[in-house]
């Protein structure tokens, strides 16, 4: 059978459907299907069943009983030994060698069971259902797509539902919206609740994270929103701070900004629809008041804002990084990442004085030195002054994906001066997107932490569109 697979669930080049196996029932209208790539279990209504015949060629064979026997090999005549001319009389002895054992066949006592097919399984008994819940693991499950979804659970629910009560507190304590009559002839943006797990520096799930986002793309040009562009620090910025943290035995703070959309303040009137689950009143919709996830312009208010403290509290911004400020009387460093913030300098004091200084202006969550940032994960030696940074998690993630975790690790990427010939035509792939997932997959290691892999993505990456078995095997 083929479970769909929503637009809100696959990325852009992501297949629409997940070859599974049926499994049971999963209510009204639903299917339970094992899904073999994933070990886990999809619960749907979308699905299409594979109606070719399952025994198809296969000849069942009733229970008989088997006999095994045992066939003596022929008797071989034997050349008399001659006796040693010390040995006594041993007439006794060669009178039992002579004297051939005869071998009977025998009947095996192996009980044999009968073949059992797959028509023949009982998917309903608790058993079964246990053993599949035994072999799946939290860190591999997917990610709800909608509020109903993830409310209705059948392991996390209430995880979910409490994730979702605490963002919706966090939107109204901050004043993000009022409820009004729905405007005529104005352009009402729909939204969306977007779930996510956050996981530690080996992918272990830590926390469930619900998001209440815009859905930006309704929004109207010259109406909804001008300028959108926001800068990120640059990774190789990123890592020269961490290569000065190691060089100068410097301490290495992070701090997340809770809700930092949030804290920002609209300069247009923006109508967005109430959010499900906490829908109040007849025909009421939002009119947003601060900036929210999803807005077009909504990381280009959170920057400006942040930006603005900093220079307040006497923070320099750096020519190369917009992104990278400094404080010239106590050298404090501080690179920002949308609303992640690093936090470099000798002496503890200043950063703790920073810290309070960020937690009276914006709601913040201390995360004590630094250990997994973006997906790296970050070990440190002060004794070495060594820094060293990977992305196993990340990794492990994407060999998960591509059912790819058997694979035999090799030295290099890819061979020196390899240069990848073009298809010919009747060899093209007709299907390239699972190809292009994994090349922009292993692009973002190669940018943080495995320059290693740029000449081989270099070489898989021509080959976006057209595409033969070589480049795909040279891509995995």
């Amino acid at each position: 059978m083929y479970v769909h697979v929503s637009k809100d669930t696959r990325r852009k080049l992501d297949y629409n459907t997940r070859k599974c196996r049926l499994v049971g029932y999963g209510g009204t209208n639903q299917w339970r299907a094992w899904d073999d790539a994933k070990k886990d279990v999809i619960v749907s209504r979308d699905v299409i069943f594979d109606e070719q015949p399952i025994l198809d060629g296969i000849t069942i064979v009733e229970d008989e009983a088997v006999h095994d026997e045992i066939v003596a090999p022929p008797q071989q005549e034997r050349e008399p030994i001659p006796e040693p001319e010390s040995r006594p009389d041993t007439s006794e002895i060669n009178a039992t060698a002579s004297a051939e054992p005869e071998i009977e066949p025998r009947e095996s006592q192996r009980s044999r069971k009968p073949r059992k097919f797959f028509d023949d399984e009982d998917f309903n008994k608790p058993k079964a259902t246990a053993k599949l819940s035994r072999i799946q693991y939290s860190e591999s499950e997917p990610e709800p797509a909608t509020y109903r979804e993830a409310i209705e659970h059948p392991k996390h629910s209430k995880e979910w539902e409490n994730a979702a009560k605490e963002e919706y507190d966090s939107i109204i304590r901050n004043g993000t919206w009022i409820l009004v009559p729905r405007p005529k002839g104005r352009n009402v943006v729909s939204s969306k609740w977007v779930f996510k797990f956050k996981k530690d520096e080996n992918g272990r799930i830590v926390r469930f994270k619900a998001r209440l986002v815009a859905q930006g793309y309704s929004q109207v040009y010259g109406l909804d929103y001008l300028d959108t562009f926001a800068p990120v620090a640059k990774l190789a910025s990123l890592r020269i701070i961490l290569a000065i943290a190691a060089a100068e035995d410097l301490e290495l703070h992070q701090m997340d900004v809770v809700a930092a959309f949030l804290a920002g303040e609209l300069e247009v009137e923006i109508y967005m629809e109430q959010p499900e689950g906490f829908k109040q009143g007849a025909d009421l919709v939002c009119q947003l008041r601060k900036g929210l996830y999803g807005l077009k312009q909504a990381a280009r208010i959170w920057n400006r804002k942040l930006r603005r403290f900093l220079l307040n509290h006497g923070y320099k911004q750096t020519h190369s990084d917009h992104c990278v400020y400094i404080r010239p009387q106590t050298k404090v460093i501080v690179a920002i990442w949308v609303d992640d913030l690093i936090i470099a300098e000798k002496n503890v004091e200043d950063i703790k004085e920073l810290k309070r200084e960020l937690s009276k202006e914006f709601e913040m969550k201390d995360m004590g030195e630094l250990k997994y940032f973006l997906g790296i994960q970050v070990l440190r030696n002060r004794k070495h002054r060594q820094i060293h940074i990977s992305q196993s998690g990340y990794i492990n993630s994407i060999l998960e994906r591509f059912s790819l975790l058997e694979c035999n690790p090799v030295s290099t990427p890819i061979a020196a001066g390899t240069k990848l010939q073009k298809a010919k035509p009747d060899d093209i792939m007709d299907d390239p997107k699972e190809y292009q997932s994994i090349v922009g997959s292993q692009m973002y290691a190669m940018l943080c932490t495995r320059p290693d892999l740029a000449y081989a993505i270099s070489q898989i990456s021509q080959f976006n569109n057209l595409l033969n078995k070589t480049h795909y095997a040279v891509a995995k």
